[in-house]
């Protein structure tokens, strides 16, 4: 079975089983999405998938890469809504772009990991001059997060610490700027020993104070991880074969790191055992909400692919004195956004993805991001329309949404515009186009295809030269024939009525290349 016939295997069995997991939630709108593009298709496919989106001047400015594998260096990306493309503005030593901060009105970059020498750690600011790299941050293996605080700027990182010429610990320190970062203090450290890997991740400042929350992870091999537990670590260990286990309740029953301007201190201020990650951190109506995970023996590098049964997401509003758990049934939360007094949250629940709105944190709306999509990862909003960034790459925009109150409802959607670009066959399946054969073997094939009205499909290809087309019937008018134009060159005209795909061949003849079309009654998935 090739790689696009186990799609659509595994695609039809995760949908069985999300029906059998019961109704969707109330009230609830399904999403109705357009691509704008795949803006790091050049990219390896490791660095594809999008993690932040933000509007900043009227620019989208995106994030991506990835600092595990190591993708860097990493692209400022930003795609201008007014002239429909994307715009290299700025290259970043990074391994990855996970996201950008606003701070005092100034777009930042926190370096998440450089790709230079760990002696210094970065971060960016745009300046009205364009970005302006600032390698000063002293030790720096991670830069994870940036604050502004009592006039000062607070960065939280993962640091070496090293002990005369043999001796080093991964700790966790905050450092302080009063000249925007050209020089650092030392402002906190965590604890070091040599068991245990120390990061200071989420930083925050909440009503006069700077809230910071530490975590820390160990090696271990699997034969020191119970075997209740196995089922949730990564596929491969690290390569000297062992695991980045979370430690949970790192510091008894403190869990978080709070600075007054004069003296920091561990407080308790998350009602919960086994807390082991906090994550994007945020302030809706004048509350702090803290996203939790807890449990134990969870694997650091695995959290985002798969949550094991021993874990869970919680999400607290913390009022300066008390917390309080959000009503809110969430597997996951992957990203936030605060716009206009109105609270959006990107979630995973039961295997599909919503964004969970409300104004109080009592009442939600949920939008159904389609099943058929890839995972999304980020999210955006400008006036009424989303934008959603996705594990493959492709940000789709919204066109529309409709109320649903069944997933069969939006079983056949497909989005109406997509981008898809491989060099092997197992990547070549990009929702209802698939490439199958290229021009130039080994080398990137790419392609854009929409519908369009008229019961219309239009495709432009790049290195193709056999691809298949399902007709994403949600979009095309019943009992119409349609017209597939490839290259702005009409190579189909008639009726899908009973036509599962379209295989296209580009050839030569005369000098003169054509497409030649096949219909084909059954898809290679029923023929196997």
């Amino acid at each position: 079975m090739n790689f696009s016939q186990k799609c659509v295997v595994l695609l039809l069995l995760t949908m069985a089983g999300l029906q059998a997991k019961g109704k969707l939630p109330s009230p609830c709108y399904l999403l109705e999405l357009s691509s704008i593009g795949l803006p790091t298709a050049e990219k390896t496919k490791d660095a594809r998938p999008i993690h932040d989106l933000i509007f900043f001047n009227d620019k989208l400015y995106i994030g991506y890469g990835d600092a595990v594998v190591n993708t860097g260096p990493t692209d400022i990306i930003y795609y201008d809504p007014a002239a429909k493309e994307f715009t290299t503005e700025f290259t970043i030593d990074e391994e990855a772009l996970y996201y950008y901060q606003l701070i005092n009105d100034k777009l930042m970059i926190p370096g998440i990991d450089a790709t230079e020498e760990w002696n210094y750690g970065n971060f960016y600011i745009l300046e009205d001059t364009g970005w302006v790299k600032y390698r000063t941050l002293p030790n720096a293996l991670h830069v994870n997060y940036l604050a502004w605080f009592h006039n000062k700027l607070y960065a939280s990182i993962g640091a070496l610490a090293k002990m005369g010429e043999n001796i080093e610990f991964a700790v966790g320190c905050i450092f302080c700027s009063s000249d925007t970062g050209k020089t650092w203090t030392l402002s906190y450290s965590t604890p070091g020993d040599e068991n245990r890997v120390y990061r200071i991740n989420a930083l925050i400042v909440y009503k006069n104070r700077l809230f910071a929350f530490p975590y820390a992870y160990s090696g271990l091999g699997k034969k020191d991880i119970p075997e209740k537990y196995h089922n949730g670590l990564s596929e491969k260990p690290m390569s000297e074969g062992y695991y980045l286990i979370l430690n949970d309740d790192l510091f008894g029953i403190y869990d978080v790191l709070v600075y007054d301007g004069k003296t920091w201190r561990c407080e308790d201020i998350i009602p919960e055992e086994k807390v082991c990650y906090t994550s994007r951190l945020f302030i809706f109506k004048d509350r702090l909400l803290i996203p939790t995970l807890s449990g134990e023996y969870i694997d650091y590098l695995n959290r985002k692919k798969k949550i094991p049964p021993q874990a869970s997401y919680t999400l607290w509003s913390y009022d300066g004195k008390n917390s309080k758990r959000v009503k809110l049934n969430f597997d996951r939360l992957l990203d936030v956004l605060v716009k206009e007094e109105l609270l959006y949250l990107l979630i995973e629940r039961d295997g599909l993805y919503y964004i969970a709105k409300t104004e109080n944190l009592k009442k939600w709306e949920y939008f159904l991001v389609p099943p058929a999509t890839a995972a999304p990862k980020s999210i955006e909003l400008k006036d009424t329309t989303f934008y959603i960034g996705t594990e493959d790459g492709n940000i789709f925009k919204t066109t529309a949404r409709k109320p649903i109150k069944t997933l069969k409802d939006a079983e056949d959607f497909m989005p109406k515009r997509i981008f898809g670009a491989a060099e092997l066959p197992e990547d070549g399946k990009w929702y209802w186009v698939a490439i199958t054969d290229w021009q130039v073997p080994d080398k990137l094939a790419r392609f854009s295809a929409e519908v369009k009205f008229g019961n219309i499909i239009k495709i432009n290809t790049e290195n193709i030269s056999e691809m298949k087309v399902f007709p994403p019937r949600y979009h095309l008018t019943p009992d119409h024939d349609i017209m597939l134009i490839i290259n702005n060159e009409v190579v189909y005209e008639g009726s899908i009525d009973d036509i599962k795909e379209l295989i296209c061949e580009r050839k030569e003849k005369d000098d003169e290349i054509i497409w030649e079309v096949k219909q084909n009654h059954e898809t290679s998935e029923e023929t196997e």
